[in-house]
């Protein structure tokens, strides 16, 4: 299946302010949201992603140290699935790495693997969100699904709408 234009989106975005890029990343995961809480629930897990997304929208606006979320992410982290492909469904272990991935792209994290883990992380929302098993951990575009790639589609509109820049620089790009 056709990936529609999701490498050049991504790397469009990754141009962006490192916060600019960690609202995008929220946009996808917030969207899977609910799949991370139920599989948290069946796991018997106290489940920290609201608190994770209020320190971050904190640290927009100033109002906690990067320390404070990163200390907050850290144990978000350790809830996470230690092998998603030992999960007997890893949509939920999705959805919660592409939450944790916010704080990492927000904190600059991920160094020279940056592209990777926003990469990584919205397409692990469009497979939880969609509800896309094993085959997903791979993190490969030419197995995505329609239901997928209309995801993210809706996903690339949405981060338009907050940032035209986007939209001005993909059109430029593909004329």
């Amino acid at each position: 299946m056709a990936s529609d234009g999701v490498g050049v989106w991504i790397d469009l975005i990754c141009e962006l302010p490192l916060h600019e890029q960690a609202k995008c990343m929220l946009i996808a995961a917030q969207t899977c949201l609910p799949v991370w809480q139920i599989w948290a629930s069946h796991q018997g897990i106290s489940d920290q992603s609201e608190v994770l997304i209020d320190y971050f929208n904190r640290w927009l606006s100033h109002q906690v140290t990067a320390e404070e979320l990163d200390e907050v992410a850290n144990a978000f982290f350790q809830a996470l699935p230690a092998d998603l492909q030992k999960e007997s469904d890893p949509t939920g272990g999705y959805a919660g790495i592409a939450l944790h991935n916010v704080a990492m792209i927000a904190l600059d994290q991920c160094e020279d693997v940056h592209s990777e883990i926003f990469h990584t992380g919205v397409l692990y929302s469009a497979a939880a969100f969609c509800g896309v098993g094993h085959e997903a951990v791979w993190v490969k575009e030419e197995r995505l699904t329609e239901r997928e790639l209309q995801f993210l589609r809706n996903w690339w509109e949405e981060c338009c709408k907050r940032f035209p820049l986007l939209a001005e620089k993909y059109k430029k790009l593909m004329s």
